[in-house]
């Protein structure tokens, strides 16, 4: 159930009658208003367009251009450059225990708008994306919806990835068998005197708030991760708990990936 404080409402502004019937089922999963076109009394919208769900402040409430928020692993008919240029290399692979010959089993616990675990699966490895967010999940089941029609996509999408709606500290225990690796990305409580998110963070976060309830989700992680747990940080912000330490971080452009042993190990990757 969407809470009514979040002042949104689904609009199809599509005729294509695949994008209505899209839009009527959104509207009564979550409860929500349906709208043929924008007015003044809801502030965000969720978007049927022809090809895709957006989310979308709404354009008659800002005298702004502002980018919509969207699913996307493609990019035209290619797939994304992110993914396609992905290797087991990167910070990403490295820190979630990628190497020659082994492919963990990974949970996403803050699956948001899924690229890491598409990159993940796309490298091999089965992923389960767990979303508690249910405008967030509903963007993210739209852009794989869409990614499953591309030729090189379909097979990974079907193999590789399954989309759960739900609390993370709920399901991690009852995953059957336990994942390998648990991945947590949670929202950073944004500065009042810092820099601003990019402004596609900044909409999710209107959405989906912050993560108070991290460190729970954290110490979850590791009593149900097979080999690790790892927690992705911004440059600058400190480790998730005091204790324990991190068994080692992985660095990457815009922050670090901290990793968390939950077994003995001879690789530190």
């Amino acid at each position: 159930m969407v809470a009514p404080a979040l002042n949104l409402s689904i609009v199809c502004a599509s005729s294509r009658e695949s994008q209505r019937r899209k839009a009527i089922g959104l509207a009564r999963k979550l409860n929500l208003p349906l709208l043929e076109n924008s007015n003044d009394h809801y502030r965000l919208h969720l978007v049927y367009t022809d090809y895709r769900l957006e989310l979308q402040y709404n354009p008659l409430l800002i005298d702004h251009k502002e980018h919509p928020v969207y699913v996307d692993f493609l990019q035209g008919e290619k797939i994304h450059h992110r993914i396609a240029t992905s290797s087991t290399k990167s910070p990403l692979a490295r820190a979630a225990g990628l190497r020659a010959g082994r492919r963990p089993s990974i949970a996403d616990a803050t699956a948001g708008l899924g690229m890491d675990s598409i990159v993940l699966a796309w490298l091999g490895c089965t992923v389960v994306l767990i979303e508690r967010n249910p405008i967030i999940h509903a963007l993210l089941q739209d852009g794989l919806e869409r990614a499953a029609n591309n030729q090189l996509l379909a097979s990974v999408i079907a193999e590789n990835i399954q989309l759960i709606h739900g609390e993370s500290a709920e399901i991690l225990a009852l995953l059957k068998p336990p994942v390998q690796c648990i991945l947590v990305d949670p929202m950073y409580p944004q500065k009042k005197k810092g820099p601003l998110n990019r402004k596609e963070m900044r909409l999710v976060r209107a959405i989906a708030g912050d993560d108070p309830d991290s460190s729970t989700l954290f110490r979850t992680a590791l009593a149900f991760a097979g080999s690790r747990v790892v927690i992705k940080r911004p440059k600058g912000v400190p480790v998730i708990c005091a204790s324990p330490p991190p068994s080692h971080s992985v660095p990457m452009k815009s922050g670090r990936f901290d990793v968390y042993l939950t077994q003995p190990t001879t690789h530190h990757l």
